[in-house]
């Protein structure tokens, strides 16, 4: 059972005492921020891939370039 609190903004559930808001555009601000938020997690999730390939291309490199120096200093 919802029962109204004063201001008028929120209700108690009296079976679980919780306390809900009954602003609609309180909610909808709160998922877009969810939602915003979700993105924001993707896109550094992504980003720390692409350092973390970049890093190993670039420490492929070096070895690559240590390499080819070994072969032209033996070859002299």
């Amino acid at each position: 059972m919802l029962v109204k609190v004063e201001g008028g903004q929120f209700v108690k559930d009296t079976s679980n005492k919780a306390l809900l808001t009954v602003n609609r555009s309180v909610l909808q601000e709160n998922e877009a921020r969810k939602k915003l938020s979700g993105k924001l997690n993707g896109q550094n999730s992504e980003i720390n891939t692409l350092r973390t390939q970049v890093d190993t291309l670039a420490k492929d490199m070096s070895e690559i370039k240590m390499l080819l120096n070994q072969l032209v200093n033996n070859k002299e």
